[in-house]
């Protein structure tokens, strides 16, 4: 699958030091507002985020989703990624809900990864997810610089992808919405947790900056109990 590997620009460096993630963070910001988490989008590509840095790292995101179910059709898609990563560039490791015209235009699970030279992406199409139903997605540090992604229902958690992103350490998380250029309505994360680099201890967050990308009048709720709304109606 190379959907969401393309509209990914893979020149992303992993940063030294934390020290040199937090003055790259505060230069551009300051220069072009709030960072995006996963990507700069591409041509007619939507994003819009709540993210969260950390100059500490995290080992694992995971959040409730809802699942978009647009009027959309072939070749475009919309998801609502949950995600770990660096800015601006990869490496990245990510799960959510998406309509994948694309593909078959059904509402399934993915996961996908990318570095500066590779990546790999996986839609479940054996899973079918209610439109507008809630299901948890997560990602995580296993070893050995391997992260994986999963998708996780009242049945249990099932395997997504996993990748070598070539580090034991990511310094953002963020979730929300994106798409192909489509409007994809409302997607919200709900009960969002992490685990901080280095730890088995659970932390609840909400989103410390934002980011909306080609989507003229899109938004995002405030966060509120750990939760909040990416719309683009």
């Amino acid at each position: 699958m190379k959907r969401k590997i393309n509209r990914i620009p893979i020149s992303r460096q992993h940063f030294l030091s934390v020290l040199g993630i937090a003055l790259l963070f505060l230069i551009l910001v300051s220069i072009v507002g709030d960072p995006v988490l996963i990507a700069q989008a591409q041509g007619g590509q939507s994003q819009i985020f709540g993210n969260r840095l950390s100059f500490v790292g995290y080992w694992r995101v995971q959040a409730y989703m809802t699942t978009p179910n647009p009027s959309i059709s072939y070749p475009n898609w919309a998801g609502g990624p949950t995600a770990l990563g660096e800015y601006p560039n990869p490496p990245f490791i990510e799960s959510g809900p998406t309509k994948a015209c694309d593909i078959d235009c059904g509402l399934h699970p993915y996961g996908a990864w990318g570095t500066s030279s590779t990546g790999g992406e996986h839609v479940d199409t054996t899973l079918w997810l209610g439109a507008g139903g809630w299901y948890k997605y997560t990602s995580w540090y296993v070893n050995n610089n391997v992260w994986e992604a999963d998708f996780c229902s009242g049945s249990g958690c099932t395997y997504m992808i996993t990748g070598n992103l070539g580090t034991n350490n990511l310094h953002m998380i963020g979730s929300g919405g994106e798409s192909s250029g489509v409007r994809w309505g409302s997607i919200s994360t709900a009960s969002a947790t992490y685990k901080p680099y280095n730890s088995n201890d659970w932390y609840s967050w909400c989103y410390s900056s934002t980011a909306l990308v080609n989507v003229p009048g899109g938004s995002i709720s405030s966060c509120s109990n750990y939760s909040w709304t990416a719309t683009w109606q």
